[in-house]
């Protein structure tokens, strides 16, 4: 009689149970990914300070070889020039938010924010007040349509003339193929408003 306190030998045949192959590559993938990254941050902070400690010591160089009038002239320049820089990314943040904030009320998407924001705070809210009548007029025409069962309503599963180029795209897309092409915009801006309308751009 067997031993009872004696564990039964396991079936050979099972072969032992170890880490999943590709959680364990997914996590070693995943490492290499957090040191490069932590590396690459490194070289970009590294080389950061070198560029600003070379800066500084040319700014001290220049300055020495000037007068006391130059020097004067020089660093008023120089905090005018910091002073318009700082001035115009506030007004760019307060410009985002503007166009951000009209678009929303609108019930645009705010990826459309950079073709809208103008060179003042008034001139941006105009453009957004443009773009609403269009849409609205667009999205009129739409109904209407669709109410007359116009021959220009397409089919289900169709796409509207003018729109093929557009449809599937979300309006990031189109706001970053519009920024990098202006003149596709223009040309397709009927379009874009149209899909809006129907419903056929994807917000995001």
């Amino acid at each position: 009689m067997a031993d009872p306190s004696t564990p039964e030998p396991k079936d050979p045949g099972t072969p032992p149970e170890g880490p999943d192959p590709k959680a364990k590559e997914s996590e070693l993938e995943e490492r290499i990914r957090k040191i490069a990254q932590a590396e690459a941050d490194r070289v970009r902070t590294e080389k950061s300070q070198v560029i600003r400690k070379l800066e500084e010591e040319l700014e001290l160089l220049k300055k020495e070889k000037m007068t006391e009038k130059q020097r004067l002239e020089y660093e008023n320049k120089q905090r005018d020039e910091l002073l318009t820089k700082r001035e115009k990314e506030l007004f760019d943040k307060e410009n985002t938010i503007t166009a951000n904030t009209e678009l929303a009320t609108a019930g645009l998407d705010i990826a459309f924010s950079d073709f809208v924001k103008g060179s003042t705070l008034e001139q941006t809210k105009g453009n957004v007040a443009i773009l609403k009548a269009k849409f609205a007029e667009a999205l009129g025409k739409a109904v209407d349509d669709k109410l007359k069962g116009s021959a220009h309503e397409p089919a289900k599963g169709r796409v509207p003339s003018g729109t093929s180029d557009i449809t599937g795209m979300t309006a990031k897309e189109i706001e970053q193929k519009g920024k990098a092409d202006p003149k596709w915009w223009d040309k397709n801006e009927p379009g874009i408003l149209d899909a809006m309308a129907k419903g056929l751009i994807k917000r995001g």
